[in-house]
């Protein structure tokens, strides 16, 4: 409900306007299934109106951003709820977008942190995100760490775009990533 709001005054504060907006960047998942959809509805309509492109990131590689510059594994969790997490596995170089070494995965934390670091080759990967707050076994980091950053899914976007040499062609789908199923997808199938 104070989405557009919020961007309206971080414009103010910057000295900009709508049409200074060129990009517009959203998580894609994984993550809450309303949350993941009203974000991206949101960029889409926001890029449509502006003439600007869209362009989704992956979830997990904006938390991972975090450890920008960490020389080991990172492994971002996120609440799936359900008692799961989503997690994946990185590497990621401090002025480049995260590598990804082991891909996205769900269900229990410790079957997916067991899975990921045996993918990875790193028997402790540096753990963090909400799924490690709500669920345990979080590293020694900095409280922001669990939670994503605005300035990173920009980032991450603002690089691959220019990396496509800023044409919106290059994007990728605006297609949310959810990893398994949904409750009304469960539903219907039983």
């Amino acid at each position: 409900r104070t989405l557009l709001g919020q961007i309206d005054g971080m414009l103010g504060r910057q000295g900009l306007t709508p049409a200074d907006i060129g990009l517009v960047a959203v998580g894609r998942g994984p993550g809450g299934f309303t949350g993941i959809r009203v974000g991206m509805a949101t960029a889409a309509g926001m890029a449509l109106g502006l003439g600007a492109t869209v362009w989704p990131v992956d979830s997990l590689a904006v938390l991972a951003r975090h450890a920008a510059g960490h020389q080991g594994i990172v492994m971002p969790l996120i609440d799936a709820r359900k008692s799961e997490v989503y997690g994946a596995a990185y590497r990621v170089p401090l002025d480049a977008p995260p590598e990804r070494v082991a891909e996205p995965r769900v269900g229990p934390r410790d079957e997916v942190v067991g899975a990921l670091c045996e993918l990875a080759g790193d028997p402790s990967p540096l753990i963090f995100g909400s799924g490690a707050v709500v669920y345990g076994g979080a590293s020694a980091v900095p409280p922001a760490w669990h939670v994503p950053c605005a300035g990173a899914t920009g980032w991450l976007a603002a690089m691959a775009w220019e990396a496509a040499g800023r044409q919106a062609e290059g994007a990728p789908s605006i297609d949310p990533v959810y990893i398994r199923p949904s409750d009304a997808e469960l539903n219907a199938a039983s």
